[in-house]
């Protein structure tokens, strides 16, 4: 729902709060499992570029054909260190203070397996796209990894719902020496299809029967709390006088229950629609309701 809506790191932000919030967790807890999550696709995303960037550096849009390819392979290096500092500090620094917060970092086995995982979840998506294109000379998987992460990239920084037209733009721009552009836009149309449009709706029938579940748990509690309060003052008020009609049609929730005599057993009452007109005063007077 976040890349559809734009403004992922504060659209994910406020649905994840919604969710999370109704689990009990606390907003410091909630907003470590944001920066948990945006952490792990950039760390899956400088893994993967600092690879085409060593192999296949001329791919890059526009910085491919002005810098020299030792230039852009130097541009690895930062991306690799990113990572593996953030390997390293989880093995020997636990805890890093960030804007007067304690952060926790993870095992040194789940940084890996973050870091893995973000590789290969970045990789199939790439992937898909890449099937999804005819094929044409020259355009091996590594370049189009390269160009699929800079038109990615470009459209979270933009701030558009879904990147669109920036994503688009950005991979007819990188495409455009392999392929013409009607070629290009089917694929497009079809990726949207499958990793935007189908997930959205997913997402969104889920997370409004989520609401609808928590608001049907507030109803019941709240008519709970009503039956309560009656049944409370059905028993505080056993001879407040009650005209016949209401006394009938309190006949339902508080039916009247034999009253013990002190001389002898509990007598049963007649119920009030069998009562003559004359006794339903009486009867709406004495009844205990409760």
């Amino acid at each position: 729902m976040a890349h559809n809506l734009g403004f992922a790191a504060v659209s994910g932000a406020a649905v994840r709060y919604r969710l999370y919030s109704a689990w009990g967790l606390t907003p410091l807890e909630i907003a470590k499992v944001v920066g948990f999550t945006s952490l792990t696709y950039g760390l899956g995303g400088m893994a993967l570029g600092g690879l085409v960037l060593v192999f296949e550096p001329e791919v890059v849009p526009w910085f491919g054909t002005h810098l020299p390819h030792w230039a852009l392979q130097a541009m690895a290096l930062p991306l690799w260190g990113i990572v593996l500092t953030y390997v390293v500090l989880s093995r020997f620094k636990r805890h890093v203070r960030l804007f007067g917060h304690e952060i926790d970092l993870p095992e040194p086995r789940m940084a890996l397996m973050q870091t893995g995982l973000a590789t290969v979840d970045v990789a199939i998506t790439a992937a898909i796209f890449y099937i999804l294109l005819p094929q044409a000379e020259g355009l091996t998987f590594l370049r189009f990894v390269g160009i699929y992460l800079a038109a990615y990239t470009a459209g979270i920084a933009a701030h558009v719902p879904g990147g669109l037209g920036v994503f688009d733009g950005a991979v007819l721009l990188g495409l455009q020496p392999y392929m013409p552009a009607p070629e290009v836009i089917g694929a497009l149309l079809v990726f949207r299809l499958y990793y935007y449009i189908i997930p959205l709706f997913i997402s969104g029938t889920l997370f409004v029967g989520f609401k609808l579940g928590q608001r049907r748990n507030i109803l019941q509690r709240v008519t709970a709390l009503g039956r309560g309060a009656r049944r409370w003052r059905c028993r505080r008020s056993p001879r407040s006088w009650r005209s016949p009609a209401r006394c009938l049609s309190s006949w339902g929730r508080c039916r009247p229950r034999g009253r013990s005599s002190r001389n002898g057993p509990a007598m049963p009452r007649p119920s009030p629609p069998t009562l003559p007109p004359r006794s339903w005063g009486r009867c709406c007077w004495s009844w205990p309701m409760g």
